[in-house]
């Protein structure tokens, strides 16, 4: 559904000629609708051009994306790469052309959702790689030309740092000289970096503003670094924490401590308990035998998401899980990797019942589950007081005796 005030901005920039002679009549409180409409037909002369006048002192791209009433479309699965590279130039531009009068003030580049299939009817996408490496990289090219603004246009982006565009990220990150645009991290993704270049990009990102951290893949930390890192780095904000599979390792030179002597565990669960917006935990495929009390127990605010899939869990771990604080509030959850109707029954009932209000997302792969074992342990899912969706009546996603998992979620309707 579109409003005729949408149809007339669609109807101008098609004919981008005409929309670029005829941009300096046009009322600033338009230039959003201009905007979306531009992006909506793939028009990237016309949002560079936007971005060069923006009039306001604030470019939002996920809120500009979103439904509205004008156009009730949501168009933030849309990674274009022609629209994006667009919005980024005309940035460029805009602290180039408009020193004098300039307006912008806060640019935020977020909201922007990756998605496996190319939603943009031109196929080609940026993903948040791309866009990372763009917005760097026009930082960069910038601060080269040493162009001061009177005051530097503030810029929000979500991060994804490697070893490959390390270098630009730190540059935009920290410029040694003029910088007219002043990156700002909400969320840091980071793959393929050391230690030393992870701790470097997590302190030039402003941890003071950080809300998502998501540390994956090819980042080799063992539970030395991971203490180092939160000890020195302070994340007050940080909502969400990904670690990557054994990061509570032992330093190779440790000795092996008894686990309730663990230095490293306690230090970690203790910088952990200082997070007071953390409500998302992801800890895949690192070996917490026993552990997850010590590491959980102190958390000051109940978990929403938690990935402890692959962790060797044992009873005492899920009893705890089943018992504590944070079954009642989980909403996604993962344990794949344990055989839990083998080893923990009655723990894992008692984990279904106390999560069955919140829960919209359990996985469970490799949980050795077979289809007939289904119907007896989702009855703990299934309780009066909650409708369920039609599709969640026979929640198998991943059909198989090995590999199983379940989305639950309430009837909105």
């Amino acid at each position: 559904m579109r409003s005729l005030r949408f149809a007339s901005a669609e109807a101008l920039v098609s004919h981008p000629q005409v929309a670029l002679q005829g941009l300096d009549s046009v009322a600033y409180n338009l230039y959003p609708l201009l905007f979306k409409a531009s992006y909506l037909l793939e028009r990237a002369e016309v949002i560079q051009l936007l971005l060069e006048r923006w009039p306001l002192e604030e470019f939002r791209l996920g809120a500009l994306l979103g439904p509205s009433t004008d156009h009730r479309d949501d168009l933030r699965a849309r990674a274009c790469r022609a629209c994006l590279e667009a919005c980024v130039r005309g940035l460029a531009d805009h602290v180039l052309q408009r020193r004098g009068g300039q307006r912008l003030q806060v640019a935020d580049l977020t909201g922007v959702r990756d998605v496996q299939v190319p939603q943009c009817p031109c196929g080609r996408v940026l993903g948040r790689w791309g866009r990372t490496e763009l917005l760097a990289r026009t930082c960069c090219e910038l601060q080269a030309g040493a162009v001061a603004a009177p005051r530097p246009v503030a810029v929000i982006a979500d991060l994804f740092v490697t070893e490959r565009n390390f270098q630009a990220v730190v540059r935009a990150l920290a410029p040694a000289g003029p910088a007219p645009l002043r990156v700002h991290c909400l969320s840091l993704r980071a793959d393929s970096l050391g230690p030393a270049q992870l701790l470097q990009v997590l302190r030039l990102a402003g941890p003071g503003e950080l809300r998502r951290l998501q540390v994956v893949h090819n980042v080799r930390l063992h539970a030395g670094h991971v203490e180092q890192l939160l000890a020195q780095v302070r994340f007050p904000q940080l909502a969400s924490l990904t670690l990557p599979a054994k990061a509570f390792d032992a330093p190779p030179a440790c000795t092996a401590a008894a686990d309730s002597e663990d230095p490293l565990l306690t230090s970690i669960s203790w910088e952990l308990s200082q997070m007071t917006q953390l409500t998302e935990l992801s800890v895949a495929f690192s070996t917490l035998t026993g552990k997850i009390q010590k590491l959980l127990g102190p958390l000051r605010t109940p978990l929403k998401a938690l990935d402890l899939a692959n962790c060797s869990l044992n009873h005492a771990d899920m009893a705890f899980l089943a018992d504590g604080t944070h079954a009642a509030h989980l909403e996604v959850l993962d344990l794949s990797g344990h055989s839990l109707l083998s080893l923990f029954p009655a723990a894992f009932s008692r984990l279904l019942g106390r999560a069955a209000q919140t829960l919209r997302v359990l996985t469970l792969e490799e949980c050795s589950i077979t289809d007939g074992q289904i119907p007896h342990w989702t009855r703990e899912l299934l309780v009066p007081e909650r409708k369920m969706t039609k599709g969640t009546q026979v929640p198998l996603l991943c059909r198989g005796t090995r590999s199983l998992k379940i989305k639950v979620s309430q009837d909105t309707s």
